[in-house]
């Protein structure tokens, strides 16, 4: 698993970070352009995508509630309930963070599969440039 891919009681678990800037690339009235009621202004934020898939399966999970710590190294902590989305047509979550630079990260997802299954934890480090 790489620094962006976590397997945690058979669940694989997918963190992936992109410039909101880059989100504001396109089309307004797009899907893209409208997720989470629009990229926000200012500088720092980042577009926050988390893909869940069964182990075994790889069947994509839908219906789960997902959150994000985002705890700046040192500085303290964020959650961010993540929001239900649709990517190349599978099931992911996501929403915006403000993130530092020079700053290092520790990001930490918090799911619970539909149906009741016990939920997982999957923690990731990032160091912003």
């Amino acid at each position: 698993a790489g620094p962006h891919r976590a397997t945690v009681n058979g669940t694989d678990v997918y963190l992936g970070l992109v410039p909101a800037k880059r989100m504001g690339d396109f089309p307004a009235g797009s899907p893209e352009a409208k997720m989470h009621g629009g990229a926000p202004s200012g500088s720092g934020y980042f577009h926050v995508n988390v893909s869940l898939f069964d182990s075994a399966t790889q069947a994509q999970i839908q219906g789960a509630t997902v959150a994000l710590d985002v705890e700046q190294v040192g500085m303290g902590r964020v959650t961010k309930t993540l929001e239900p989305m649709m990517v190349r047509g599978g099931a992911s979550y996501g929403g915006y963070v403000r993130l530092l630079p020079k700053g290092s990260y520790v990001f930490i997802v918090h799911a619970t599969k539909p149906g009741g299954a016990k939920a997982i934890e999957a923690k990731f480090q990032e160091r912003m440039n």
